[in-house]
């Protein structure tokens, strides 16, 4: 077999079964998070994890066994994918991570230090309506999966769009949780607030929801995911500008 016949074979076993890899290439992603929240231990991981990656692991095996996929597909797609998965969240994440969330910022807020600025207007009501956000948000996201359950197999059904959804329902749900336990204990942890990590999940969440919604739109009307997508993307841009006018303003008024 060519190289190239050989890397065909590879890519269309992630593309026709990526269903059966993915819970494990999604089990090093767990194990960060829950390493970088504090919430893997000695009970979690062998409660929780362990049985998830050999789940994963397990049923990354079916193609194989129903003889779908090579040997080394599996190995590839299965083993060594999880392990890069791994490397780049320990070794790519906590490099990037929060230059890219400080760029996301101080692209949206023309300051020298958008934490210091957004952190003195730190108020209660700031967190609720983080909050009112992220559940409105997370109820939208539950509600579009609803909609593609019912159109499944339908002209209108879009797979990129219920798995967008549950991105968008996951991301928000998460900073809905993110979120809470500032507004339980008040004032005196403010200063644990991590505004990178903020705007990081409101730039993600976002995304998906919005990948959800013209996805959707697409399979409805080509034309019509065209506007859509135009329109947003203006309206990113509207908001931009009007950020920068009101932190201008709010500049002048703190001078």
């Amino acid at each position: 077999m060519s190289a190239a016949a050989s890397h065909r074979t590879f890519l269309q076993a992630a593309v026709r079964h990526w269903r059966y890899f993915s819970l494990a290439w999604a089990v090093p992603v767990m194990l960060y998070l829950g390493g970088v929240l504090g919430l893997v231990n000695g009970t979690t991981f062998s409660l929780v994890l362990v049985p998830l990656f050999f789940a994963g692991q397990l049923l990354a095996y079916l193609p194989y066994r129903r003889r779908l996929i090579g040997y080394w597909a599996l190995v590839f797609w299965a083993m060594l994918v999880p392990l890069l998965i791994w490397a780049a969240l320990v070794f790519g994440v906590g490099l990037l991570g929060g230059s890219l969330a400080g760029a996301v910022l101080g692209i949206c807020m023309r300051f020298s230090d958008p934490v210091s600025h957004l952190r003195s207007h730190f108020s209660q009501e700031y967190l609720g309506q983080l909050r009112n956000t992220a559940l409105a948000a997370a109820g939208f996201s539950a509600g579009l999966i609803v909609l593609l359950a019912q159109t499944k197999g339908q002209a209108t059904y879009s797979e990129v769009s219920l798995w967008a959804a549950i991105a968008s329902l996951v991301i928000w749900l998460f900073a809905w949780q993110y979120v809470l336990p500032y507004i339980v204990h008040g004032e005196r942890t403010y200063n644990h607030f991590n505004f990178n990590l903020a705007a990081l999940l409101t730039l993600s969440g976002l995304t998906a929801l919005l990948t959800a919604v013209v996805a959707i739109v697409w399979r409805l009307s080509v034309c019509a995911g065209i506007v859509l997508t135009a329109l947003s993307g203006i309206l990113a841009i509207a908001v931009l500008f009007h950020n920068w006018a009101v932190d201008r303003h709010c500049n002048g008024s703190d001078a």
